[in-house]
């Protein structure tokens, strides 16, 4: 397995306390924006963070389209949920691979045993996105690239 990273950035509002009740919260949003996926980490800045990756070494040589399937979903406790966590689901080359995946998701359909962070207590699925990126070898610096 080889290491890619996923350049992003987040922006998290809500989750104030709720005047008045000394226990439950405002609902919390998670916005964020997919900006690059490189062989290298790079320094990040500011305003864009990145998160490691384990891949295939085929997914590492892609020189075409790498496919990230992300799922979006709400999670909280008694007192609040925040809504938008994400998590990277799958990383293929395969495009009919992400789609195929995105909707065994979507219908609850995938093998049972199968890690579904979404799926819990207080947690629900929102939405699967499936992001489209060419798998550059050095990273963005900052430079907000679009995809897709």
């Amino acid at each position: 397995m080889k290491t890619v990273y996923l350049h992003y950035k987040e922006n998290r509002s809500g989750g104030e306390p709720i005047p008045g009740d000394d226990w439950c919260r405002s609902p919390g949003y998670i916005e964020v924006s997919f900006n690059a996926l490189t062989k290298t980490p790079g320094t990040g800045s500011f305003f864009t963070e990145h998160t490691s990756l384990e891949v295939t070494d085929k997914v590492y040589d892609c020189e075409d389209y790498v496919y990230l399937v992300i799922v979006r979903y709400s999670d909280g406790n008694t007192f609040g949920t925040t809504y938008g966590h994400w998590d990277v689901y799958l990383v293929t080359t395969d495009q009919k691979e992400a789609a195929d995946m995105g909707e065994s998701i979507r219908n609850n359909t995938l093998p049972k045993g199968a890690r579904k962070p979404w799926d819990g207590y207080f947690s629900r699925l929102e939405d699967v996105e499936i992001h489209a990126f060419k798998l550059k070898g050095e990273s963005p610096g900052g430079r907000i690239t679009y995809h897709g």
